[in-house]
């Protein structure tokens, strides 16, 4: 038996819209003249290989969209052919796309200007050139100088970088490129440094100059920072009453107002734990003496913070012995020459005088810390006064010093005390107080 053939009736396909072309290179542009609108077809490949079709109202907006959409087909291109060269810079294929797509859509208004993509790029690199090109450590160093005074810091902060950034351009060569320190080159001029803490102070300093360096595009990195800091074997060191006291009446090897000067620095030193840099700073003016307190403003102040330190009874007595009381306490002109003078007539040891009692970095600031510490057990109130952190107390302030050995601290006074005319003293604080 013959089989039956099915008949399936057909449909008449549904006549396509008439399309008119305006760009014959991807993406395309056409015309959808029933609608009217303008169709940009960013489709690459078959199904699902990305792109679409974006659906436009006027033929400025699709041609805009077809120019974006060339330009990032080319970027991508681009981009995948110098992906290695891209990477070494830091720079990812993405970032790169983005900024070309960018400079394209800019591209109309560098036009009103005169100027192409290609000039942007070409004055780009002419200025990424002489960025690069060798820059002498003497010129960077002159350059640094100029930029820190602009910054306004303080004379001796300033002095200080200032004079350690030229020990190292000297050692280093002032022909030398700032881009020739290598890391090794870095290490080997830190190497000459004698202890921890001259090397942490040599890096600090080189770490701010090569920073200078970096932001302006001299080097490209800061191989500084690859250098470990160095453990500082720290011990605090404290003096006995016996021995202020000695150094407190040597001062009068001096002739005034040089005697006045360097008592004063002592004594602040000594029963108020100012640092030495501040005493440099401090007048006689921030002493009030009525409500015995002293003063420490921003501008004196190291950490650039304020804070009110009380007197105690035997500073107080100490005050009343001197004679000069206006201006700077204890300018930094002629100062060294002076401690150097009084330091051995009190047994003390001194560079030039070997023989005596050893003097240790910053001893009469630690002393007054270390027995303020035994009397009150109170660590912030401390920090308060020194203008520390709670933690630096806690790290630097830990030599047991019984209460009997503070309080003799804070009870050497002048000889014949009791003859000083007295008016508003304080007693020692006693514990929890200011």
């Amino acid at each position: 038996m013959a089989s039956r053939v099915r008949f399936v009736p057909r449909v008449a396909k549904r006549p396509s819209t008439p399309k008119r072309k305006f760009r014959d290179i991807w993406p395309f542009i056409t015309l959808e003249e029933r609608s009217g609108r303008y169709i940009v077809d960013t489709r690459v490949g078959g199904a699902g290989a990305g792109g679409r079709r974006h659906y436009c109202q006027t033929l400025a907006e699709a041609e805009k969209i077809a120019i974006e959409a060339a330009a990032q087909r080319e970027a991508q291109g681009t981009a995948s052919y110098h992906s290695q060269e891209l990477a070494e810079l830091g720079i990812s294929i993405q970032e790169a796309i983005s900024n070309q797509v960018r400079l394209v859509r800019q591209s109309e208004e560098l036009a009103e200007h005169g100027l192409t993509i290609q000039d942007l790029v070409a004055n780009h690199l002419r200025l990424l050139r002489a960025a690069r090109a060798p820059k002498p450590l003497e010129e960077a160093l002159e350059e640094f100088s100029e930029s820190k005074l602009k910054e306004g810091l303080r004379a001796n902060s300033l002095k200080a970088v200032i004079w350690e950034i030229t020990r190292a351009v000297k050692e280093l060569g002032p022909k030398t490129s700032v881009g020739d320190l290598t890391l090794e080159r870095l290490e080997s001029y830190l190497g000459t440094s004698l202890t921890p803490g001259t090397f942490n102070t040599r890096r600090k300093h080189l770490v701010t100059f090569l920073n200078f360096a970096l932001k302006r595009g001299w080097i490209e990195k800061n191989h500084a920072l690859n250098i470990s800091l160095r453990i500082e074997r720290y011990e605090v060191h404290i003096l006995t009453p016996e021995q202020v006291e000695r150094i407190l009446l040597a001062c009068d090897v001096l002739q005034e107002p040089a005697r006045s000067s360097m008592r004063a620095y002592i004594a602040l030193a000594a029963f108020a734990g100012i640092r030495p840099e501040e005493l440099h700073r401090l007048n006689w003016r921030d002493i009030d003496l009525e409500h015995n307190t002293i003063y420490i403003s921003k501008s004196v102040s190291k950490v650039n913070d304020d804070r009110n330190v009380p007197i105690t009874e035997n500073l107080r007595a100490w005050f009343l012995t001197i004679t000069h009381r206006t201006g700077v306490i204890a300018p930094a002109t002629s100062f060294r020459r002076r401690f150097n003078t009084i330091r051995p007539a009190a047994g003390f040891q001194t560079w030039k005088s070997p023989k005596g009692d050893a003097w240790h970095h910053d001893v009469l600031r630690h002393t007054y810390g270390s027995c303020w510490l035994a009397i009150h057990q109170n660590r912030p109130l401390l920090a308060e006064h020194m203008g520390n952190s709670v933690r630096i107390i806690t790290k630097h302030y830990k030599r047991m010093v019984s209460r009997g050995q503070a309080e003799a601290w804070f009870n050497v006074m002048p000889p014949d005390s009791d003859k000083i005319i007295q008016i508003g003293t304080t007693p020692l604080p006693v514990k929890g107080a200011p």
